[in-house]
């Protein structure tokens, strides 16, 4: 049985009243298959679990490759909808490509997109390890942009969201993928490297609580896909299965949420959280378990 270790205070109210006032924090860990998380020590994401929602079986798109995978987690569709297929597309590729009936060189609308049309003067931030991430986010969308390989991508994440206060905070660290590629899914050299962004998690929120944000915060954490040896790309389920962490104001309280979750359902599960217009050409469908037993939440001490 998983520990679970009380790390966090969140103020937690009917999600009708606060989800206006939220912001979100999604921590997105590459190469963190689940089941890497029984035998890793990682109480910070075992603590975020015990106080929202999780689920350790979300499936992960096809192909298993970070490309495809961020972009459906992004772009609320599978691959065959939005034909992104490896970690060679650029926005290039698609200058000759329609989506959602938009102008000729646009890809399937991200969160980030949807999010700015809704909240023109809010901050939207992303912080990246891998340095073509923001190939899959629109121009003109982000307040700020900012890349850096190693945890000082964490310290100015952390001070950026206590100074700025960004409606929303995209985190990706590389770590876990980089040790999975070079030593192997069943390296100790793969499971240090969990734990270690396990422990930068913990940077983040001890960060936020020192900037009395905790209340206002809501925190996510998944993945892009797993590993098989030192790969990725393949049907397996060590492959597809990634995990999904929810916690914050107005999220169920120790929930594990239902079977069949896609990580394309994330994406439109913001949007609805924060009052966006969910593009038509979206397919994954709200995770309504996430809102429905609010009543159940408390303060924790």
């Amino acid at each position: 049985m998983r520990k679970f270790y009380t790390v966090l205070f969140f103020c937690c109210l009917s999600f009708a009243s606060v989800f206006s006032q939220k912001r979100i924090v999604f921590i997105g860990v590459d190469g963190l298959g689940s089941r890497i998380l029984n035998k890793a020590d990682t109480p910070v994401w075992d603590s975020l679990a015990s106080q929202g929602s999780y689920s350790y079986n979300v499936n992960a798109v096809l192909p298993t490759l970070s490309n495809p995978n961020w972009a459906s987690l992004l772009m609320g569709v599978s691959a065959s909808d939005h034909q992104i297929w490896d970690n060679k597309w650029r926005k290039s590729d698609f200058k000759d490509h329609t989506f959602c009936n938009q102008e000729k060189g646009n890809t399937v609308p991200t969160i980030f997109k949807v999010m700015r049309e809704r909240y023109p003067d809010e901050t939207i931030a992303v912080f990246h390890e891998w340095k073509e991430f923001t190939e899959l986010i629109e121009y003109n969308t982000l307040t700020y942009s900012y890349h850096e390989k190693g945890s000082g991508l964490v310290i100015k994440a952390s001070d950026y969201i206590i100074k700025e206060k960004p409606l929303l905070t995209f985190i990706h660290l590389d770590l876990v993928d980089k040790a999975g590629h070079t030593y192997g899914y069943r390296s100790i050299q793969y499971k240090t490297s969990v734990e270690k962004a396990d422990s930068l998690t913990g940077v983040i929120l001890q960060k936020i609580k020192a900037g009395n944000a905790l209340d206002s915060t809501i925190i996510i954490i998944t993945s892009d896909h797993g590993f098989n040896g030192k790969g990725h790309g393949g049907r397996s389920k060590k492959l597809r299965e990634v995990p999904l962490i929810i916690v914050g104001a107005g999220i169920s309280v120790g929930l594990r949420l239902p079977d069949g979750l896609h990580n394309y359902d994330l994406p439109v599960t913001l949007a609805s959280i924060l009052n966006c217009t969910i593009p038509d050409c979206w397919k994954g469908e709200v995770i309504k378990a996430l809102m429905e037993s609010t009543e159940h939440n408390v303060k924790l001490q």
